[in-house]
């Protein structure tokens, strides 16, 4: 999990409605395990994938508050689905970046950075 082109490649599927699940499920394989996957040589990609699955879940959000003037009847109960896995993975996201946060000092010693340099 520390090739560029593999997170590259995550990036891009994880904006598929079609793929979306499944970038979201190695992701969080990859920072769940035991040991996880997450070192400090990927530890900003992890933080600014999970970053993207919120920001979905923000959009979907957002869209769903625009149009809830009573049309939300009209709407399909497939598309309603989707937006609730959407949104479900964004909370999902928040809380693993959360958790991440406890591993910060584990990750700085695996980088060598010294206190200050880590928090700049």
């Amino acid at each position: 999990m520390t090739s560029p082109d593999f997170w590259a490649i995550l990036r891009a599927l994880s904006a598929r409605a079609d793929s979306a699940a499944v970038v979201f499920d190695i992701l969080q394989k990859g920072t769940t395990g035991s040991p996880t996957a997450i070192m400090a040589d990927n530890y900003v990609a992890t933080i600014s994938l999970l970053n993207e699955f919120a920001t979905f879940a923000g959009r979907a959000t957002a869209s769903d508050q625009r149009n809830d003037n009573g049309s939300r009847k009209s709407r399909t109960p497939k598309r309603d689905v989707a937006e609730n896995e959407v949104i479900a993975r964004g909370i999902k996201a928040i809380t693993l970046v959360y958790d991440m946060t406890a591993r910060i000092p584990h990750l700085m010693k695996q980088s060598h950075l010294e206190s200050s340099e880590g928090t700049s």
